[in-house]
This record gives structure tokens, C-alpha cells and sequence, in this order.
């Protein structure tokens, strides 16, 4: 019985707090008032803005070369970092882009 009380408080605390997201979410916010929420958002919100500047700044294609160098190092690193991290995956992969790149240019 209380787990049906604990429950069904847990319940109303949810519904107020979604309500309150609603209106918030309602209200006409401009783009430099808006903020990130958390850190993974400020991470993923920064870099965009950066690349948009960029681009806004030179249209030279070596800078353009050296963003897309930058970007790729950066993609790299992370996956580095995700095989490190998942050894198992990181084979289970590795096998099935084998088999992929095999079909492609079997010579059936």
C-alpha cells in the first residue's frame, strides 16, 4: 500500500515537473538566451557555433582543408577512444566491415 502512495506521489511530482517544462518551453527565448543544459549539450553546442563562424569568416579552400583535417583528427581520436574502451565491439566491428568490403569487391 505505500508502495502505491510512493508511487503515485512520484507520479504528480513527474506531471508538475513536466508542466513546468511546457511552460517554459512556450515562452519565446532568443538564440543567445538559450543554454545548454548540460555539459554534453555546451560540448556539442560549442563546436557548432565555431564551424558556423568559421565559414561565415573564409571561404579560402585551405582553411576549408585544414577544418576538415581538424574534424577528421578529432573523429579519430574519439573512435580511438571508443575501441579502447569496448575491445569486443571494436572486433565484432571490424569483422563485419571485413565481410562488407569483401562483397563489395568479390568477383562474382
Amino acid at each position: 500500500m505505500t508502495e502505491l502512495h510512493r508511487d503515485a506521489g512520484e507520479l504528480e511530482t513527474l506531471q508538475r515537473e513536466a508542466e513546468e517544462m511546457r511552460r517554459k518551453s512556450r515562452k519565446p527565448r532568443s538564440a543567445s538566451d538559450k543554454e545548454p543544459e548540460t555539459e554534453r549539450d555546451q560540448e556539442v553546442a560549442e563546436p557548432a557555433t565555431q564551424i558556423s563562424a568559421d565559414e561565415e569568416l573564409t571561404t579560402d579552400p585551405d582553411t576549408t582543408a585544414n577544418n576538415l583535417v581538424v574534424e577528421i583528427e578529432g573523429v579519430l581520436k574519439n573512435m580511438e577512444e571508443i575501441a579502447s574502451d569496448h575491445p569486443a565491439m571494436t572486433l565484432l566491428v571490424a569483422f563485419t566491415l571485413g565481410i562488407f568490403v569483401g562483397h563489395i569487391f568479390s568477383r562474382k
